[in-house]
């Protein structure tokens, strides 16, 4: 399973499953000791030292650890730790900045929360996969997908692709722009704007190519849209005269999903100059 399974189908999961003891604070020292053991744990993923990672894996979860497709970034932050049972178990969100690999796009960056879950077990903590009813990877969990019968190969990251509908036209319409064209002044200064819609499952960034024409700025009004946030990247002219200045054109790429918008911009001709 490559990691584009997890970033297509295990993206819900890392919220979606509560905890007891939300707002209760863990002991300094049992919190430091699990910090430590999920940085270890990390690193040992980022520096691609997988069996230095098995170090803090439980016993009960080797076989399913080494039997899985290990998880590559290239940074990670530790974003929150939830306690239950009097603190002896813990869930970790990690976000983590990583490549995927859809079809049809090859490698895309994606920055993404991620979920691994602790137990206290000797006085240290451990990595582990808990048994739940529901199917679990070693990054979060996700419902059992149909079951392989003798002889069937099991599906592919490709055919889970497809299966839950993520076509590389649904990715890419999974960021939407609410146009294309833009007006603004040739004789005074004038504003325009268009709006990008992340209804992603991750943070995206836009990444903006614009005409060095006269007077023109192009920014983007934040560097990150967050999943179900909207951005607006404003032209700004500050053109004056009797001339009609020259048109030219604006690329934005929404990095994480490969798509690129082309923007027009037009400035209109100056009262009484045609």
């Amino acid at each position: 399973m490559r990691l584009v399974v997890l970033a297509c189908l295990l993206a819900g999961s890392v919220f979606g499953q509560g905890f007891a003891g939300l707002f209760e604070k863990a002991p300094p020292q049992v919190d430091n000791d699990l910090r430590e053991r999920i940085q270890f744990f990390f690193q040992c993923h980022k520096d691609k030292k997988f069996r230095q990672a098995d170090q803090v894996v439980h016993e009960e979860s080797k076989d399913q650890f080494f039997a899985a497709d290990k998880l590559t970034f290239r940074e990670f932050e530790l974003v929150s730790i939830t306690y239950e049972e009097n603190f002896t178990l813990a869930r970790a969100v990690v976000k983590i900045d990583a490549e995927i690999v859809a079809p049809g796009f090859g490698v895309m960056k994606t920055v993404r929360p991620i979920a691994s879950f602790w137990k206290l077990d000797g006085g240290k903590w451990w990595w582990y996969i808990p048994k739940t009813e529901t199917s679990m990877s070693p990054w979060g969990s996700r419902r059992a997908g149909p079951e392989v019968t003798e002889g069937e190969k099991p599906a592919t990251a490709a055919a889970l692709f497809e299966k839950n509908q993520m076509t590389p036209e649904k990715l890419r319409a999974s960021v939407q722009v609410d146009r294309t064209e833009v007006l603004l002044q040739s004789h005074e200064p004038s504003e325009a704007a268009v709006t990008f819609t992340n209804r992603f499952a991750g943070d995206v960034h836009l990444k903006i190519q614009a005409d060095d024409l006269p007077d023109l700025t192009v920014r983007a009004e934040k560097d990150v849209i967050k999943p179900g946030e909207s951005a607006k990247v404003f032209f700004i002219s500050k053109a004056t005269g009797n001339a009609k200045r020259p048109d030219g054109r604006a690329l934005i790429t929404v990095e994480e999903i490969a798509k690129t918008v082309q923007v027009q911009i037009n400035f209109a001709y100056p009262p009484g100059s045609k």
